[in-house]
């Protein structure tokens, strides 16, 4: 049997851990495979059934060695996690991205590569995101007893190109959309930099938490035009605004992944973004990239999506969108799973 770990449920309400868990979870439902769910009390997951199980957490849950039953078979932690007794058990890690170890400094870093990099060691199967985290695995780990395994993300079949799905009253063209958090690395004060070479563009950020003081006073004094903030946005919601939308802009510096690329593309939405090494390998000839580091550069590489190019970019994306699926990815999962039990 399988047991996964869900201690990412008492972490985080949302976010793409969640989203990657909730995807194999669903999955693995609709197989024959053998598995049941660990939780605790107070979570977040909306998976029941007679294979959830929910546990008492205890004082600091989230960096406990977790006490397994004689009939698990593979351990598979949704946070870096490890079980108690590790005899004949065999430990699979999902690597998302080493975001931490880039661009967190002091005791948080420390603390969260400590347990990170314990369960990297302890695994039988390592899972990456992309080439590019398992690139970063290599140069911030080193070598690793792990088989290591690069099975991408997924995409939501939400994301599609639609007609006739009017944006909401209030809404006009051309915008530029942001999806996801803004802060430190996400790199979004360069995309508010270039909204004065950006005349005539509003801009949507959807999702991370409402604008800051300090945002607002960036936006004002770089003369946007007009800004919204849409926050607990749907599927569908977001997909009406990926078909509409000039361009996603994705200025972070570092990713592991980058769903919102995926998205963006499998919706018909052209994608301006920097040079983000997971990004580039997950996008490819589909992005426009602003290689430079200022922010004319990016303003310049959001003007060039509506040219003449603009329909053979569109065209780039959707196929290469086609990549990607949570099929593909459970597809993959579930080998690595089969391959370990031996069957």
């Amino acid at each position: 049997m399988i047991e996964i770990d869900g201690i990412i449920y008492s972490l985080q309400r949302q976010g793409g851990i969640s989203v990657y868990f909730d995807e194999l979870i669903s999955a693995l439902d609709r197989t024959d495979i053998d598995y049941q769910l660990a939780l605790h009390e107070g979570h977040h997951c909306d998976s029941s059934g007679s294979n959830v199980i929910v546990r008492k957490p205890r004082f600091l849950e989230r960096y406990r060695a977790v006490r397994t039953s004689s009939d698990v078979g593979i351990f598979h932690s949704s946070y870096y996690r490890r079980p108690r007794c590790s005899s004949g058990l065999k430990q699979v890690v999902t690597l998302h991205d080493f975001v931490y170890e880039r661009h967190t400094e002091g005791l948080k870093r420390f603390v969260h590569s400590k347990q990170k990099f314990a369960a990297l060691r302890s695994a039988d199967a390592i899972i990456c995101v992309s080439q590019a985290t398992a690139d970063d695995l290599d140069y911030f780990v080193g070598k690793v007893s792990a088989e290591i395994h690069v099975v991408p993300n997924g995409v939501s079949e939400d994301f599609q190109l639609v007609s006739g799905e009017s944006l909401p009253n209030g809404m006009e063209t051309p915008y530029i959309l942001y999806v996801g958090q803004r802060s430190g690395y996400k790199n979004f004060s360069r995309l508010a930099r270039a909204l004065k070479y950006l005349d005539g563009f509003h801009l949507i950020c959807v999702g991370g938490e409402p604008f800051h003081e300090s945002e607002l006073r960036q936006l004002q004094s770089e003369g946007a035009r007009k800004v919204l903030h849409m926050q607990d946005v749907s599927n569908r919601e977001l997909n009406i605004l990926y078909n509409h939308a000039y361009c996603l802009t994705y200025p972070s510096l570092y990713e592991g992944f980058g769903i919102p690329v995926v998205e963006a593309m499998k919706a018909g939405c052209p994608v301006v973004c920097g040079p983000c090494k997971a990004v580039i390998e997950v996008g490819g000839d589909a992005l426009t990239i602003a290689w430079g580091d200022d922010s004319k550069d990016l303003a310049d590489a959001v003007r060039l999506v509506g040219g003449d190019d603009r329909e053979e970019i569109v065209k780039r994306g959707l196929a290469r969108s086609k990549q990607y699926s949570w099929a593909k990815t459970h597809e993959a999962t579930a080998e690595i799973y089969m391959n370990l039990l031996g069957k």
